[in-house]
């Protein structure tokens, strides 16, 4: 959805109301829970993207995938796989991860 937001350059709000459109199933049931409770506390509706995007995953992402994913990377072994697998897995891992480090230690990763 970042992609299609990026570009046709939506606003916040109309993101936000796009991204409801689209949820469905216990997801649209849940984001229709977060906006009544909103209502009957008096708060203003999310119009932040940012915002929807993080309650979603704190509903539907454990806490530990993130850590898992850093594990799983931190554990990758080149192993059995060619050296273009291997790259290529790890690469993936890197850009998954969004860690903010310096290039010494992602070459010592590898």
């Amino acid at each position: 959805m970042d992609q299609f937001f990026g570009w046709y350059n939506l606003s916040e709000n109309r993101r936000v109301r796009f991204a409801k459109m689209k949820v469905s199933g216990t997801a649209q049931l849940y984001w229709e829970s977060v906006e009544e409770f909103l209502i009957r506390r008096g708060q203003p509706p999310i119009t932040d993207w940012v915002e929807m995007k993080t309650k979603l995953e704190e509903k539907y992402l454990p806490r530990s995938y993130r850590g898992n994913l850093l594990d799983q990377w931190n554990n990758l072994r080149q192993g059995g796989k060619s050296a273009n697998e291997y790259v290529a897995q790890f690469d993936e891992y890197r850009m998954r991860c969004a860690v903010m480090e310096d290039e010494v230690m992602t070459l010592s990763r590898f």
